[in-house]
């Protein structure tokens, strides 16, 4: 087999190319806004009742927390939620950095099933408060929702 030296620049080009492709397509973003990017996703799935997609948004810790909540839906809030028209929604209203690696962050929402008790169905709720908390993981270099509890509403 003959080295083809027009084909390993080509390739090189190629590599270097979608290298420098690549470099320029990455936003450079403050940790407030992967923050808030973590947080309205986890937010979104958790209180749409995905809870296989809010374990992507946990810390380790956290993803009993997660486990324990799909072990709790009863049939008859699968109906429900299947009825509803429309989804939860949620709005982050403040995000306090407690330091480069935690914060906490305040949101509301809306239209959201509320788990009820142990074998009792859940029911609708027009709007609740919540506070989420949040850690830097420098491993993985993104923040992650940290759960020590399902998350409650605020009274």
């Amino acid at each position: 087999m003959k080295f083809n030296i027009r084909i390993a620049i080509f390739n090189t080009l190629l590599v270097l190319a979608g290298i420098v492709v690549s470099a320029c397509n990455k936003q450079k973003e403050g940790p407030e806004t992967t923050l808030e990017e973590r947080v309205d996703s986890f937010a979104n799935a958790y209180f749409n009742w995905q809870f296989f997609k809010a374990i992507n948004h946990v810390t380790p810790e956290s993803e009993k927390w997660m486990r324990y909540a799909a072990s709790q839906v009863h049939p008859a809030d699968l109906k429900l939620i299947n009825e509803q028209e429309m989804k939860a929604s949620v709005e982050i209203d403040d995000i306090e950095l407690t330091n480069d690696t935690s914060a906490k962050v305040k949101i509301s929402v809306s239209n959201y099933m509320r788990m009820d008790t142990i074998g009792n169905a859940g029911r609708m709720i027009d709007e609740a408060k919540f506070i989420l908390y949040a850690r830097y993981r420098t491993d993985k270099k993104k923040w992650m929702i940290h759960l020590t509890d399902l998350p409650r509403h605020e009274k």
